[in-house]
């Protein structure tokens, strides 16, 4: 069965998985899509019923790199992890949200970006206004451009998109991200998503709100209508929404990057101590009690502590002696 005729088969008319996308978008219900950084967790989502997925740039960097979200990504490391998630899909229809960083570069590098993440099958991809040494959005110390450097990224993505030859249902969805908040403020920010909103992004993405209260000025004062995105990240610094909290607050799609990360850390770490102690890994326990793994929970520290085991504190460390005391910061 092909992917035309298994989206004809489901009830859906989308030859590609961005125009899938749209067609989620435009039910009621909000859009949920689950981190997922390698093959077996994209399989693992899909088994659990997951109509999305989102390619992590933390979990990607971690899994391919074995690094901390710190921007040690490049284009070609995020296209390669979402082709095994599209692949985990037998019809290849699943949209796959993906991180792009910075885009990669000034305007022509993003839209070369936009446009070999639309050839991978990738649905949509987000852009964010940091600097190239980006690092996740809820670590502290974050530097972003000018709010003309960041609408010169999004103008070239919009621009690469519109001119994909195919029709506008069919093409990549731009998700346009801030990190403004966590430097200059919520006014900042919201103003760079108005300026995003304006240059055609499809979508907005403003990064570390704190409070339902943010989620509200920012609903209020940007265009009515324009969706919006949650970034619903355990241990960081948004609150823990469900999706259905999300849902209620406005937002058109939430991803949950952490879903499948820590819990998979969480029995990594568990079963290779199991190994070490007892010779024998957890998946073998024949004790029930012994086989039990706590995946940690609604831990506050468990961002922090995930890159933690990813290296940060090492990586911190090399950029403090290279900068003299500059540099990264305190994250």
């Amino acid at each position: 069965m092909t992917s035309s005729s298994s989206a004809a088969s489901s009830g859906s008319t989308a030859r590609t998985p961005a125009a899938r996308l749209r067609e989620l978008l435009s039910q009621p219900s909000i859009v949920v899509a689950p981190g997922v950084f390698d093959g077996i967790s994209a399989r693992m989502a899909l088994q659990a019923g997951h109509k999305a997925l989102y390619q992590t740039g933390a979990g990607t960097s971690a899994s391919r790199l074995a690094r901390a979200d710190l921007g040690f990504l490049g284009m070609s490391d995020i296209i390669g992890a979402a082709g095994v998630s599209i692949m985990a899909d037998p019809t290849m229809m699943t949209p796959v949200i993906a991180d792009a960083d910075t885009g990669f570069g000034t305007a022509p590098q993003v839209a070369r970006t936009v446009a070999e993440y639309h050839r991978s099958g990738i649905a949509a991809l987000h852009i964010e206004d940091q600097v190239q040494s980006k690092r996740c959005g809820h670590l502290d110390s974050k530097q972003i451009v000018s709010q003309s450097e960041f609408l010169s990224r999004i103008t070239a993505a919009v621009h690469a998109r519109d001119s994909l030859p195919c029709s506008p249902t069919d093409r990549i969805l731009i998700i346009a991200r801030t990190d403004a908040l966590a430097v200059s403020g919520i006014d900042e920010a919201i103003q760079r998503l108005q300026l995003a909103a304006a240059a055609g992004a499809d979508m907005g993405f403003l990064e570390g709100m704190r409070s339902n209260s943010e989620v509200e000025q920012a609903f209020a004062q940007l265009p009515q209508g324009w969706p919006m995105m949650a970034n619903c990240v355990t241990g960081g610094k948004s609150p823990l929404w469900t999706a259905k909290e999300a849902q209620e607050l406005g937002f058109r799609l939430a991803i949950f990057p952490c879903a499948g990360l820590f819990p998979v850390a969480k029995a990594l770490l568990a079963s290779y101590t199991h190994l070490m102690h007892d010779g024998i890994g957890i998946e073998a326990e024949t004790s029930k009690e012994k086989a039990l793994v706590d995946l940690g929970g609604a831990d506050p520290m468990g961002l922090r502590n995930f890159f933690r085991d990813m290296g940060l504190e090492h990586e911190v460390e090399i950029d403090r002696l290279a900068a003299s005391g500059a540099g990264l910061g305190d994250v």
